[in-house]
């Protein structure tokens, strides 16, 4: 399938099957969204942004061991079933869902606290439980070596590493294995979405703050000073519907339209902007947005087609060439029916009629990146999805919840040092 040259995320804490021990995701169910650009990215309940879906209080259940890998340290003896999960997230070294009674629970690595604990160090193979959010959470995010999570009450907390203030609590403190409260984002956040070492969140009035490392200007507030509380976002202070969060930049659908900053913003294939600019064939018409790498992203249209510019090398446009375009294209056999896409690195995925198809940069494909494959081994029909890649080649790794409550994943098993065998067919996280 289709995974991406260089990466950004994930947590194949899943292979976790009886046979090998076991990153933003949009709910398809809501009129379409984007995953994870980047990175994991997270959005409302019913809200056509980038990232996961709202949770619907269910039941759920706690069993499982966690063994720990890399570096070594004890085994966590209590994992979390994913069960009634709405909601998933794929960052650089976890990933993360929101499962029923809007638990969060998280897997993967654990060296700065990522997994939402103080056991720094202890990895964890399943999922284990993210305490210390106030009334559960409706929407889940993960970048690298963080996550953050929208509550119940509409307020957005991060746990995790936080060199350049990534958490958003006025703090560059080096890690917080405990969810802090971002400043100032204590209710009304509709939409929340994280790349590498920065995020975005929008607020009830449709506005766009941003928070974290602003190298080349993707806090979109024109400057280049990192931050560690939310800033406004030039411009964005109502409107905004969708945000996407990637490696080097940003970008949100304000009114239908596809405004992006930071690198390569405006898909102009060089330089960066410090403040949105336009893609200026997606003036209208966008309900959501998810970027990938070098200002090359995705947005689904009210018609529900996928329409994709940027850089093209590894095929990742979807158009059966290598050609980049400025201009953005509608994806090959993407004309109607995309309910959520994913964009990370080099790489693409798309829900369309509860089936994934992905293209791109693809190790393990046998045919041209350019042309799209449907994701094999899916039992359930997925509803929300998200991608993410590590820090090598082909690190490229994608999540998608399904429609019984579960998570299914597939990709590049490596992350951190914690190894299980790659996959290109979807496998189920216990």
């Amino acid at each position: 399938m289709l995974f991406g040259r260089r990466g950004c995320s994930l947590v194949w804490v899943l292979a976790l099957s009886a046979a090998h021990g076991a990153c933003s995701s949009q709910d398809s169910t809501k009129g379409g969204g984007a995953g994870s650009g980047g990175k994991g990215a997270a959005g409302a309940a019913g809200s056509p942004t980038a990232g996961s879906g709202g949770v619907t209080p269910g039941s759920g259940g706690v069993g499982g061991t966690a063994s720990v890998g890399g570096g070594g340290g004890a085994e966590n003896p209590l994992g979390v079933a994913l069960t009634g999960v709405t909601a998933v997230a794929v960052g650089d070294d976890l990933a993360c869902a929101v499962a029923a009674n809007g638990v969060v629970a998280c897997w993967g690595n654990n060296t700065f606290g990522e997994l939402g604990n103080t056991a720094y160090g202890q990895n964890s193979l399943v999922p284990l439980e993210v305490a210390g959010i106030p009334g559960g959470a409706t929407a889940i995010a993960a970048g690298k070596y963080f996550a953050c999570a929208v509550t119940l009450g509409g307020g957005a907390m991060c746990w995790g590493f936080n060199p350049e203030g990534r958490l958003g609590n006025n703090s560059t403190s080096a890690s917080n294995g405990t969810p802090v409260q971002v400043v100032g984002l204590t209710s009304g956040v509709t939409a929340l979405s994280i790349g590498r070492d920065s995020a975005c969140a929008i607020t009830a009035q449709g506005g766009v703050m941003c928070w974290g490392s602003n190298s080349n200007g993707k806090l979109g507030n024109n400057t280049t000073i990192d931050s560690s509380v939310p800033v406004q976002v030039a411009g964005l202070t109502a409107g905004a519907t969708s945000i996407s969060v990637a490696d080097d930049g940003a970008c949100a659908v304000v009114a239908g339209a596809v405004l992006c900053w930071g690198s390569y913003a405006g898909g102009t294939l060089a330089g960066s902007s410090l403040t949105p600019v336009p893609i200026s064939s997606l003036s209208s018409g966008a309900t959501a947005v998810s970027l990938g790498n070098f200002g090359s992203g995705c947005a689904i249209t009210t018609a529900g087609a996928l329409m994709c510019w940027g850089d093209n090398g590894y095929g990742e446009l979807g158009d059966g060439n290598r050609v980049s375009s400025v201009t953005a294209v509608q994806v090959t056999g993407l004309s109607s029916g995309v309910t959520a896409v994913a964009a990370v690195a080099f790489s693409r995925c798309a829900v369309m009629n509860g089936t994934v198809s992905c293209w791109g940069s693809e190790p393990w494909a046998t045919v041209d990146g350019s042309i799209l494959t449907q994701v094999g081994g899916l039992t359930s029909a997925a509803t929300a999805i998200s991608a993410g890649h590590g820090g090598a080649a082909d690190e490229v790794r994608v999540c998608v919840a399904t429609a019984v409550g579960g998570v299914s994943c597939w990709g590049n098993w490596t992350f951190g040092g914690l190894t299980r065998e790659d996959s290109s067919v979807a496998v189920a996280v216990p």
